[in-house]
């Protein structure tokens, strides 16, 4: 009897949890992220945008909390009949931590260190949602006319926790886009 009872009671949570994850995951919209590839003599420079989220991130912000994006860009060889290669690298952290009292952002950049201080929240979001000119790659490490993409995944962060481990299990806060280029 007891033995039936958790049976159907540890079906039922199953069952809850099941709904729950059905229904609930949909209905938060992944952000899109605008990706575009630029290179001069010297350099592979990936400018990115994140165009439709802006309104929830200052949102969180003017409520004080903390918004963290971790940038990941990636440049891989195309191989035709194998995994791509992995030439390149390069991780941007990125955080604006709030100060309500004085009604300013502190941008902080946290692969260097270097931070300052705004008063307009347009420029945190910018500092947080874009990417210019952001140099990738020495252009003298990749080869004319072979197929190479450029991957961007981007992680956001609100608050301090960075993350649990239900943000982690599922990856609400991620996007990822990605481009095929040839350099000349």
């Amino acid at each position: 009897m007891v033995k039936q009872l958790l049976i159907r009671a540890s079906a039922a949570a199953l069952g809850l949890w099941l709904v729950c994850v059905l229904v609930l995951t949909p209905a938060y919209a992944k952000p899109s992220v605008h990706l575009e590839m630029e290179a001069d003599s010297n350099l592979v420079f990936c400018n990115t945008t994140l165009p439709n989220d802006a309104k929830h991130i200052a949102r969180v912000l003017h409520e004080g909390t903390e918004v963290t994006f971790v940038w990941e860009i990636s440049i891989e060889a195309v191989r035709r009949y194998w995994l791509n290669q992995n030439v390149a690298t390069v991780r941007v952290e990125r955080r604006v931590v709030p100060d309500l009292v004085s009604q300013s952002w502190r941008l902080i950049d946290v692969t260097s260190g270097i931070s300052r201080r705004v008063f307009d929240v347009k420029k945190a979001l910018a500092f947080l949602t874009r990417l210019r000119r952001f140099p990738v790659i020495d252009r003298s490490l990749l080869e004319s006319g072979r197929p190479y993409r450029m991957v961007v995944s981007l992680e956001e962060h609100e608050g301090e926790d960075r993350g649990g481990w239900f943000s982690r299990l599922w990856g609400y806060n991620t996007v990822e886009k990605a481009l095929n280029f040839t350099l000349p």
